[in-house]
């Protein structure tokens, strides 16, 4: 976060990590897992969206909380 006692110190990283997880951004707007289990396809379909959910609510609130979102 912004506040953190470190954050001023990776500044440059963090800017760097933040284009990443921006290029990183599906087209219908979401945050995709990077991997994959490659078994139990049935309940991977529902596990990939539980999991697709709770990146991209981890990606917008740190592109909120550095302010790198458009309009915000």
């Amino acid at each position: 976060s912004p506040s953190s006692a470190f954050s001023g110190l990776m500044a440059d990283a963090l800017q760097a990590n933040l284009d990443h997880e921006i290029e990183r951004q599906q087209g219908d707007g979401s945050w995709a897992p990077t991997w994959f289990w490659g078994q139990y396809e049935d309940a991977w379909i529902q596990a990939e969206q539980d999991w697709r959910g709770m990146l991209t609510l981890k990606a917008i609130t740190s592109l909120m909380a550095y302010r790198r979102i458009e309009g915000m």
